[in-house]
């Protein structure tokens, strides 16, 4: 806990006599166990959880809609379009809640846009594409994605429709070359 107080400190993310921060709460905070840590912070984390979020595949209506894309098509021969998935930094098990990266690769010149998420859910992987067309400096003509709920839902297929670009996904269970 040192550690953690020292380093949000250090960074202004934590300051005496803001947020009723001070040195009355840095010793209460180092003289509480974790399990009082987690019943203080139970009700921030309770606002905090996403709801909704499913596992489950797409409908066959919403997959059959995005057109299924091979390797060598057309629309690689400039740069613009971009294979993406998501990395799951979990270690071993999938317990828990752990960081995602949001990888999009340009299959043209190979430049990676990497952009760290919460989850998988919607909202954030939405905010990362968000922000991957404001920070590409060339530019996203298309996107072609797997075949999970990660990318193919109405949010992320509205929102490409919205931009113009032009969205694709891999074959099922085939490699994409």
């Amino acid at each position: 806990m040192v550690l953690q107080l020292d380093g949000l400190e250090r960074h202004g993310v934590l300051e005496f006599g803001r947020d009723r921060y001070g040195p009355e709460v840095r010793e209460e905070l180092l003289a509480m166990s974790a399990a009082s840590i987690d019943r203080y912070l139970k009700t921030a984390k309770a606002k905090d959880q996403i709801s909704g979020v499913s596992t489950t595949k797409p409908s066959p209506l919403l997959r059959n809609s995005i057109k299924v894309r091979r390797a060598g098509d057309e629309v690689e021969a400039e740069p613009g379009f971009f294979e993406g998935d998501t990395v799951a930094h979990c270690g071993p098990t999938l317990k828990g809640e752990f960081a995602h990266t949001l990888n999009l690769t340009d299959v043209h010149i190979g430049w990676v846009f990497t952009r760290t998420v919460r989850s998988n859910a919607r909202t954030h992987i939405l905010a990362g594409l968000k922000a991957s067309v404001t920070e590409i400096p060339h530019g996203i003509t298309g996107l072609d994605f797997d075949n999970g709920t990660v990318f193919l839902n109405k949010p992320v297929i509205s929102w490409a429709g919205d931009n113009g670009i032009y969205f694709t996904r891999f074959r099922p269970y085939k490699k994409n070359h």
